[in-house]
């Protein structure tokens, strides 16, 4: 189910935030309809190709210095040939933007649209929601937040973590956070 197709009435200014691991990320709101439905878009810096033309500058000459291309030169097509995957493994599983659509009576839509264009959506059916929460998240060296979509089921109350590939700070997690218990809880 897509429901991108409809324009919004109005659009919030782009707000710039950092996600929990220090990258630069921008969130958009778009509202449509008179607030019963906003779309709230992060999108990520784009892939570094510098960051790999830099390594790749650096290992040539250090090929060169071992004399790899007079010993090897097999080894090193298949070194280059094994970088070149692993570049475009990367490429294309390296996530653009993340959109969460919420629409007062019908539930949300998760979309996650990555640098090849790519796109994976889920859609949460409104009835199957039961809140929408800033949880805690603690690893062995840091504590960090994030948005969930508490799920009921017929037994228990599943967790959804929305945003994963993005991390947003707890500062932009609220923002949105408050929107979406406007959009979906109050507007019903």
């Amino acid at each position: 189910m897509k429901f991108h197709n409809f324009k919004p009435k109005r659009s919030s200014a782009t707000n710039r935030h950092l996600s929990t691991t220090g990258k630069k990320i921008k969130l958009h709101i778009n509202d449509f309809i008179s607030g019963w439905a906003k779309e709230f878009e992060i999108e990520q810096e784009g892939f570094s190709f510098s960051k790999w033309r830099k390594f790749f500058v650096s290992l040539t000459p250090t090929a060169f210095c071992c004399q790899l291309h007079y010993w090897h030169s097999s080894s090193l097509v298949v070194l280059l040939l094994i970088l070149s995957i692993i570049l475009a493994t990367k490429v294309h599983l390296q996530v653009k933007k993340e959109s969460l659509l919420v629409i007062t009576s019908l539930g949300m839509q998760l979309t996650t649209t990555f640098m090849t264009g790519r796109q994976n959506s889920q859609f949460i059916q409104r009835h199957k929601i039961k809140d929408v929460v800033i949880n805690e998240g603690i690893t062995m060296h840091q504590v960090f937040y994030y948005l969930a979509v508490l799920l009921q089921s017929e037994t228990s109350v599943e967790v959804l973590p929305l945003f994963q590939n993005s991390l947003p700070r707890c500062d932009c997690l609220q923002k949105i956070y408050e929107e979406i218990q406007l959009t979906l809880f109050e507007n019903s």
